[in-house]
């Protein structure tokens, strides 16, 4: 009787770097069927402790890159008094049992498959079909990997799955890890990958796990705003901030609202804050993008500016309403000429 295959395992010719490892897409009937929840929970999220969890189970023979198991044989103890014999309950409970250990197998290799463009994919559905013990013993194995993680083309989609599946109080570790240094929240909010773990925090996080990263992120709201990524953070903060950290934008918006009309991210963000911000507050932000009126046609020329252009064009009234037609109107060539500024053409009447 041959003992446990280990996990990692050489394939050809001998060598220590070389590891091939297990693709988890198996029958269904994988033999993986016995292991309680109390194992999940009381072992640490290792390799070891993989192959402790592994150890009670049938032996298990690896062919090429896949377990599959040689020969199943399933001990059920037979109660007089209450036994379960339907088909369906069976097979739901065949399944429960075999996402489960799936889900354990990655056990020990979290990080080295996040990385990987297949294997982060297989995180991902162990995540999703977890149970809550699960999921944080894999996010576990993400502990000190959060900085590369986050700017890794396929490790961010994993912490992106952490962040939706579990609860916020076990996002702490990665909040922490992004606020190591200013420095570094900055770097995230302005990255393609990272700025979406920035974003997604503040969405899920409470108030009180993100106080300190949204206000690293307001001190340079204004650099944010014009930033092709970092403009999405700042509208994160318009939806989830404080009253008093939407006030901080609006009167930052104020004060550079011609800057930010003229740049495709920045009118992304005056939508934003003319969306979420106070009654009163969009009174003003109207008003400061009138104080420059050519800005609206630029402005109009954006995906999210020409439904903010519309929006403004049916708040206003009287001399401001005048004002901002007649800007429009004069650059009525380029509107028409443009994707989006053409819904600002069609409903002025041109």
């Amino acid at each position: 009787m041959t003992g446990l295959l280990p996990l990692w395992v050489h394939v050809g010719k001998p060598s220590p770097h070389k590891l091939v490892t297990p693709n988890l897409r198996t029958d269904s009937k994988m033999a993986m069927t016995c292991i309680s929840s109390a194992a999940v929970i009381q072992h640490s999220a290792h390799e070891g402790t993989a192959r402790n969890i592994l150890a009670s189970e049938p032996k298990l023979a690896l062919r090429g890159t896949t377990f599959r198991t040689r020969e199943v044989s399933r001990a059920r103890s037979e109660s007089d008094s209450s036994a379960v014999s339907t088909a369906d309950t069976d097979a739901q409970s065949d399944g429960s049992l075999c996402s489960s250990s799936e889900s354990l197998l990655l056990l020990g290799h979290v990080w080295q498959l996040a990385q990987d463009r297949e294997g982060c994919r297989e995180v991902q559905e162990a995540l999703e079909s977890g149970s809550d013990e699960v999921r944080e013993a894999l996010a576990r194995e993400l502990h000190g990997h959060v900085a590369k993680a986050m700017r890794d083309p396929h490790a961010n989609h994993v912490l992106q799955k952490c962040i939706g599946t579990l609860p916020s109080e076990a996002l702490q570790f990665i909040v922490d890890e992004v606020m190591a240094s200013e420095e570094l929240v900055m770097q995230a909010a302005r990255h393609r990958y990272a700025c979406r773990i920035v974003q997604q925090l503040l969405g899920k996080c409470s108030a009180c796990q993100v106080r300190g990263l949204m206000e690293v992120l307001l001190q340079d709201a204004l650099g944010l705003a014009c930033h092709s990524f970092g403009n999405y953070v700042v509208q994160q903060l318009l939806q989830f901030g404080t009253e008093e950290q939407r006030y901080r934008i609006v009167r930052m918006i104020e004060r550079n609202a011609g800057t930010l009309c003229r740049s495709t991210p920045g009118s992304g963000v005056v939508a934003a804050a003319l969306e979420h911000a106070a009654p009163e507050d969009r009174v003003w932000i109207r008003r400061a993008v009138l104080q420059e009126p050519e800005v609206l046609a630029c402005m109009a020329q954006t995906r999210q500016g020409s439904a903010a252009v519309v929006g403004m064009l049916q708040a206003l009234s009287g001399r401001e309403l005048t004002t901002a037609r007649s800007s429009l109107l004069s650059n009525l060539a380029l509107l028409r000429a443009s994707q989006h500024g053409a819904a600002v053409a069609e409903h002025l009447g041109a």
